[in-house]
C-alpha cells in the first residue's frame, strides 16, 4: 500500500513539475522513495517465499531453509523454538544444534568396568544386558570397545566400555535407560561343577575330601577350570555323583 501510494505521489509530482509547481529536486526525492519501497517490497515477497517453500533466488543466487536431517531415527531432543536465531556452522562457529536425534536400530551399551576386572575383558566377549525397567527382558551384546583411560567417579575407579546389542529380546528401547551388563570373560559348557569352598589349595595344588562307598574318606588332588567365585568347574579328579565333604563340617546342633 505504501508503494502504491508512493507511485501515484511520483506521478502527480512529475504532474506538477510541467506545470512549474514543484522543482526537480522534490520529483527525484519522490523517486527515491518509490526505489526504496520497491525493494522493500523485493525483500519482503523474498523471506515469505522462505519461510512458505524453504527456497527463494535472489539474484542468480538459490537460497535455502530446509534442514535435512543426516540419519534416519527419532528426534530426543528439540533444541531451538520456532523464531529464535539460529547460526550455520562454518569454520569461525560451530553453528547452533537444532535437534537431538539416534537411530533406535544400532543401540549401544555404555558403562564403567572396574579397574579390578578390566584385565580380564576382550573385544567380542560375549554380554547379558539387564534393564531395571524391563525386568523380563534379557538382551545379549558383544563387547565392541574397551577404553584405553581410566575415569575416576567418587572413590572408584573405572573403565568405560561399549557394548554392541545384538538381540533385543523383542524389547522396545528408550535412549538413556539404565542397565546392568553381565560379561561373559570364559564359558564352559557339560562342565562339573562343585561349590568353591570345599576345596583346599596348598601352593598351586588343589586338593578335596571324597567320602567312599564304604563310608571312609580319602583326599583327591582335582584339576579346576573356569570359576565364578561361587563353584568351580572340576576337570579332573572326580566324576558326577562324588560325595564330596565340607573342609570344616559344622557339628550338628551348632
Amino acid at each position: 500500500l505504501e508503494l502504491e501510494n508512493a507511485i501515484r505521489e511520483l506521478n502527480r509530482q512529475r504532474a506538477l513539475q510541467e506545470t512549474g509547481a514543484v522543482t526537480g529536486l522534490q520529483v527525484e526525492q519522490a523517486e527515491r522513495t518509490v526505489e526504496q519501497l520497491t525493494l522493500q517490497v523485493t525483500i519482503a515477497r523474498e523471506k515469505l517465499a522462505l519461510l512458505e517453500g524453504g527456497r527463494v533466488t535472489v539474484g542468480d543466487r538459490p537460497l535455502e531453509s530446509v534442514i535435512t536431517a543426516p540419519i534416519d531415527g527419532y528426534i530426543l531432543e528439540r533444541i531451538v523454538q520456532v523464531g529464535e536465531m539460529v547460526s550455520p556452522l562454518s569454520s569461525f562457529q560451530s553453528g547452533t544444534v537444532l535437534f537431538k536425534m539416534a537411530n533406535m536400530n544400532d543401540m549401544v551399551f555404555r558403562g564403567t568396568v572396574d579397574e579390578i576386572d578390566v584385565g580380564r575383558l576382550q573385544r567380542g566377549a560375549e554380554v547379558e544386558i539387564l534393564i531395571g525397567a524391563l525386568p523380563d527382558v534379557r538382551m545379549t551384546g558383544l563387547v565392541t570397545r574397551i577404553a584405553l583411560r581410566s575415569q575416576r567417579e567418587e572413590q572408584s575407579v573405572g573403565f568405560p566400555v561399549e557394548i554392541a546389542i545384538t538381540d533385543l529380546d523383542g524389547a522396545m528401547l528408550r535412549a538413556g535407560y539404565s542397565a546392568t551388563a553381565e560379561i561373559t570373560v570364559n564359558r564352559a559348557d557339560d562342565a562339573l561343577l562343585i561349590p568353591e569352598r570345599l576345596i583346599t589349595w596348598t601352593g598351586d595344588t588343589a586338593t578335596v575330601t571324597v567320602q567312599k562307598a564304604d563310608g571312609t574318606t580319602e583326599r583327591r588332588v582335582v584339576e579346576t577350570g573356569v570359576s565364578n567365585a561361587v563353584d568351580v568347574q572340576v576337570i579332573s579328579g572326580l566324576a558326577e555323583g562324588d560325595r564330596v565333604l565340607e573342609r570344616n563340617p559344622v557339628p550338628p546342633g551348632m
